[in-house]
């Protein structure tokens, strides 16, 4: 975890004396599981009460409800090495669950993008049925990819390459109505 982004999470509760996981998310600029491992840090380190119903984590302060106040330490930095190993086991277990999660993510958009392709695919046999069709279908991707404006950076060769692809497209788009 990045010290700027705790710290400044830390530094975003202290002022609001309350956060939650989307306002961190928003305001550090991550995504949320990193943010949840942020607000969940925080928690671990007595900054923040633990959530309540309304889904907001109140601050308390550099660990005031343990009495760290008088050891004079920060509550970033473990005092001893039993707690650094118990904040990097909760640390694995964290991204542990995180690398999880992204995974099941990545499989669930994998499955959608296979069943999207297959649909696709499908709808393409349907509507390209002859050979004449198929013929038209492979000269519209071939002029999409070599006269499209986005090939090209910038400056006087984009603007006429938008210009005659505008030109062009709304002719195949006709001709592929009738």
């Amino acid at each position: 975890m990045a010290g700027t982004d705790y710290d400044a999470a830390v530094e975003f509760a202290r002022l609001n004396g309350s956060i939650s996981v989307s306002n961190v998310a928003a305001r550090q600029r991550v995504g949320i599981v990193f943010a949840r491992a942020i607000v969940h840090q925080m928690v671990v380190q007595g900054l923040l009460e633990p959530v309540d119903n309304a889904g907001r984590y109140r601050f308390i302060g550099a660990g005031s409800q343990r009495g760290d106040e008088s050891t004079g330490s920060s509550p970033d930095v473990p005092k001893t090495d039993a707690e650094r190993v118990v904040d990097l086991e909760a640390q694995v277990t964290r991204l542990k669950s995180a690398g999880r999660t992204v995974i099941a993510q990545r499989d669930c958009w994998r499955s959608r993008a296979e069943t999207a392709e297959a649909k696709l695919a499908s709808l393409s046999d349907d509507r390209s049925s002859s050979k004449a069709d198929q013929k038209f279908n492979q000269l519209k991707r071939f002029i999409a990819m070599e006269v499209h404006p986005d090939k090209v950076q910038g400056g006087f060769d984009k603007l006429v390459r938008e210009a005659v692809f505008k030109m062009i497209w709304s002719k195949i788009e006709e001709i592929e109505k009738q």
